[in-house]
């Protein structure tokens, strides 16, 4: 579930792409999960935990 809130709160992340950058494994793309969202909610088909393969936007990156 995802949760909106705003104004200042202690414990929370503000620099979301960096905390990303920061704790992404390439495993996760790849897990049967990462991958059914994927193909779901983009249509889009992950070839490797370096690559997805866009309808729209061609080959791109996971991250």
């Amino acid at each position: 579930m995802l949760n909106v809130w705003f104004g200042a709160m202690p414990n929370v992340i503000y620099a979301t792409s960096t905390y990303f950058n920061h704790t992404y494994r390439d495993k996760w793309i790849t897990e049967p999960l990462s991958v059914e969202m994927i193909r779901d909610v983009d249509k889009s088909e992950v070839i490797s935990c370096n690559l997805i393969q866009s309808p729209i936007l061609g080959a791109i990156s996971p991250v």
